[in-house]
């Protein structure tokens, strides 16, 4: 991980998941990915 760029997507992915599972709607858009 450098400066955490991948802990916070991993963490925005769970959040994600664990609130359409509470039944939200959820959409995650990852601005700044690096190909």
């Amino acid at each position: 991980c450098t400066g955490g760029v991948h802990r916070s997507v991993v963490i925005a992915q769970w959040l994600g998941h664990f609130l359409r599972e509470k039944g939200y709607r959820v959409k995650i858009l990852h601005r700044e990915l690096e190909e």
